[in-house]
């Protein structure tokens, strides 16, 4: 379920108080419509929201979209707002949309224009790139792209299939690697991928010429919207348009965009695959004749032929948490 509010203030003497103020109140509404308190609402109001709580599945979750006219006064003051509303909010998903924001919306709606027709990025080392053809992979500074990412807004991420989707677990692991190791940083991203009609390596730079981030949204955003104490980098492939007109440019864009965009999503069970835990109970298992499987993809071998003789990690999982409770 998404719940939209929005909140224009005529007075520009507006502190962070106002905002927290409207979000309390939102809060308030929520429960009072989840408790059944619904008096004060029109029908209008109540009709809307037992609609789309009876469409959310079992682990459905609520996200609450604010826009306000106010602005922050600087980032620190943005994210400390941002992050005090988030632990309140604890169990909703919290997207805040500042006056800065919405500007740049409007901006790019004008323009239409899906790119940003020259910048640069910091790179880790002089010259230091892998080429693949006309494309490279680069290590590009964490403060440098957070550099682009407020001024440009996002243009940035005009050719992206999508702009910032707030995705908690996601933007959490993002936020924590840079907070509590930076250093590793370039080891546990993706990294972002970049398509443009030319770029040029120049010292610890690379210059590009009509370019869009069109993977690496949600790393773009978190980036550019935390404190980073130290820089660091990741990794950064650049990938030169094919093409002689702007229609076939274009769709060599949407192509390289839907590929890497599309791969399947990983469940959280799948990340627990390779554990020591999970490895050293596998073999527990097999000792008892019981094949273990705790990865997509992987079939019971034919010496396993009882249905009894084989278990997936989602079947042990839910006969642990079982004896738990």
């Amino acid at each position: 379920m998404i719940v939209v509010q929005s909140k224009f203030y005529e007075s520009t003497e507006l502190g962070a108080d106002h905002v927290a103020g409207e979000l309390y109140k939102i809060n308030e509404t929520l429960k009072k419509l989840q408790n059944n308190k619904i008096s004060e609402f029109n029908e209008k109001v109540v009709s809307a929201y037992r609609n789309a709580s009876s469409q959310m599945e079992g682990n459905g979750s609520i996200r609450i979209v604010f826009f306000t006219s106010y602005q922050p006064k600087n980032k620190r003051e943005q994210n400390k707002l941002a992050k005090s509303m988030g632990s309140y909010f604890e169990k909703y998903d919290l997207e805040l949309n500042f006056r800065s924001d919405i500007e740049a919306q409007i901006e790019l709606c004008d323009n239409g224009k899906l790119c940003v027709d020259y910048d640069k990025i910091t790179i880790d080392d002089t010259d230091n790139y892998l080429k693949y053809k006309d494309s490279i992979i680069v290590n590009i500074s964490a403060l440098s792209l957070q550099d682009l990412q407020n001024r440009r807004r996002n243009g940035l991420l005009g050719m992206n299939l999508r702009y910032y989707v707030r995705q908690k677990a996601v933007d959490m692991g993002i936020e924590e690697t840079i907070h509590n190791e930076p250093e590793n940083f370039w080891y546990k991203n993706n990294g972002i991928v970049i398509i443009c009609d030319d770029y040029k390596i120049d010292g610890k730079e690379i210059k590009l010429w009509n370019f869009s981030i069109v993977n690496g949204g949600q790393t773009t955003n978190r980036i550019g919207t935390i404190d980073i104490e130290k820089d660091f980098y990741l990794q950064c492939k650049v990938i030169k348009s094919e093409g002689t007109t702007s229609q076939i440019k274009n769709r060599f864009a949407l192509g390289i965009a839907e590929a890497t965009n599309s791969q399947k999503p990983i469940k959280k069970a799948d990340l627990k695959a390779n554990t020591p835990e999970q490895i050293e109970l596998k073999d527990q298992l097999k000792r008892y004749h019981v094949y273990y499987i705790t990865k997509k993809g992987d079939k019971t071998p034919k010496q396993y032929s009882q249905p009894f003789q084989t278990a997936t990690i989602e079947q042990v999982g839910k006969l642990g948490l079982a004896a738990v409770l």
